[in-house]
This record gives structure tokens, sequence and C-alpha cells, in this order.
């Protein structure tokens, strides 16, 4: 008809909806739109976060394209550096305390236990009451804690804790000669466990029985039951150390033999309820207490070597 234009005849074809093929661009890019061609997603195992900035790179003609910068070519792994250490400073650590109990303890500490269950399984509230005064008393009375022991040379430290109550010239028990001797006494409360004063080897002991008087007084050293030890020191000085029972002890405990070696502060006996240790000074030495002074064993310096 008039007036229409007639289509070219190298008219190009449409292409149907859905079909498959796609329509050229008539300037055809290096790089693909991207609606055209998408990367595949990789596995998250096989993704590498970069550790470097990344950099657009332009096409002509097409979108963006991302690619990372190149960084030159790093060598072999170097192995870290030695870390130094540093010198440790040196601690000391002071020893643990604990209160022990007595092996001579046990029986008495048993047998009042045992009566306080028993009374109170009866009912009997009263006789309970008092032998658990009894059983908390054996315990106080049997314990036997540690001590720290000083290790300067020329030292001689306390055989018994309690009350110096006497130091005045006296006669050697064994020797008879007179001799410095400071007298300790001990009361209900005190520890009763005995150490040694010096380290040495054990010389002499000699039992005496007798009496048990009131062991504060000045014939308790003569008369009433004692044990005496004699100690022959490292350097050749001889100690002479004396347990004797009291008005309420009864038994002097022995636990050392004539040849053994006794380190400063280590325990050589006991002595229960209540008694008196008196310590003979060699010439050498001379007092480091005085009268009315409290004392505690192994750990009281007494006596000191003359310069």
């Amino acid at each position: 008809p008039s007036g229409s234009v007639r289509a070219p005849a190298a008219r190009q074809r449409r292409s149907k909806p859905g079909s498959a093929r796609l329509q050229q661009p008539a300037n055809p890019s290096p790089i693909p739109p991207p609606h055209v061609a998408r990367l595949r997603p990789l596995p998250h195992a096989f993704i590498q976060a970069p550790a470097f900035p990344v950099r657009p790179q332009v096409a002509s003609g097409a979108a963006f394209a991302y690619t990372p910068a190149i960084l030159p070519a790093r060598g072999p792994p170097t192995a870290a550096p030695a870390l130094c250490n540093p010198p440790q400073p040196t601690v000391s650590y002071m020893r643990k305390a604990s209160i022990g109990i007595t092996p001579e303890g046990v029986p008495a500490i048993g047998l009042c236990a045992l009566v306080t269950l028993s009374l109170a399984m009866l009912g009997c509230a009263t006789g309970s009451f008092v032998f658990m005064l009894l059983t908390w008393f054996c315990c106080h009375f049997f314990r036997d804690p540690e001590r720290v022991t000083p290790t300067a040379p020329g030292l001689a430290v306390s055989p018994a804790d309690g009350k110096v109550v006497r130091v005045q010239t006296m006669p050697d028990p064994f020797t008879g000669q007179p001799r410095t001797a400071v007298c300790i006494f001990m009361n209900v409360f005190s520890v009763h466990v005995n150490r040694a004063p010096v380290t040495g080897t054990v010389t002499g002991i000699a039992y005496h029985p007798g009496k048990f008087l009131n062991a504060a007084w000045d014939k308790a050293s003569t008369d009433n039951e004692r044990c005496a030890y004699q100690m022959t020191e490292d350097g050749g000085s001889t100690w002479t150390f004396v347990q004797i029972a009291g008005l309420i002890a009864r038994r002097i405990v022995c636990r050392t033999d004539e040849g053994d070696t006794l380190a400063r502060g280590e325990r050589f006996g006991m002595i229960r309820f209540g008694s008196r240790v008196d310590l003979y000074l060699p010439d050498d030495y001379s007092p480091a207490v005085n009268v009315g002074e409290q004392v505690f064993a192994g750990q009281t310096i007494v006596a000191r070597r003359n310069a």
C-alpha cells in the first residue's frame, strides 16, 4: 500500500520469547557483562580472604572487574626468633604451718573421746560434757607444732616451751663442775615436746628416780624424778640438759639413745603434765635470755657463743 515503508530484506529476525538464542551485541567486549557471565561460587574451604587491598581494573566498554594487586614474591618462611628466658627471681618459701599430736597422747585422747561418746549415748549430759572438756585438754596438751629453727652458727635454742625462772650457776649433773644453767618451767598449757638445743652427739643418758615436788622449786633439780642428757657439739663443746618431772607430771619420755646424732631443734622427748627443763651451758657460751621471758622450744635463742 501507498505510504508504507518496506522493511529491508536483510532484516534481522526477532527472537521469540523463551528462545535459547541470545542477541549478539553490536560490539562484543573481551569481558562479558556481569548479567551474562557469572562466576560459580567456590566452596567455603577454598575461599581465602586476601591479606592485601584490591584495586579496580576497568575494561573498555565493560563493567568493573576487581582483581587483586600483585605483590612481590615471598621467600621461604623464616623461623621465629628464639625467646630469651629472663632470670627468675629467687623466692624462699616458709614452711607450711601445721600442728600435730604426739604419739604419746593418742591413747589418752582416744580414751577420753570414747567415754564422752558413751556417756552421750546413755543420756548423761553432765558426764559427757566433763569428758568432752578432758578430750579438748588432752588434744591441747599433746599438741606438737612445727617450729622455725635458726640456722646461724654459734647459737643455742631453747629445749622447751615455757617461762625462764632461773639463770644461775649450778653443778653439772654429770661432772659436778659449776656451770651456768638456764631453767625453763612448763605449765600444763605449754607444749611439752622437748628439742635439742644444738647439733651434736648424745654421749650420756642418766635417769634418776625421785619425788614429784613442784618443778619451780630449787630442790626439784636434785630431789625430783629426772633424766639428764649429755651432748657433745661438733665444735667440741659439751652440753647438758635435764628433764625434771613436776607436781602433776608422772612420766618422762625419752626418744633417743647414746650415740645418736641430733640436729638443732630436733625432738628428743617430752614430759607429761607440767615439768621443767634445765640447760647447762659450756664455758664458751653466754645466756641470751633473762628471768621472766617466754621461750619456745627449737625456736627461741637462749645462748650465744662468746666472740
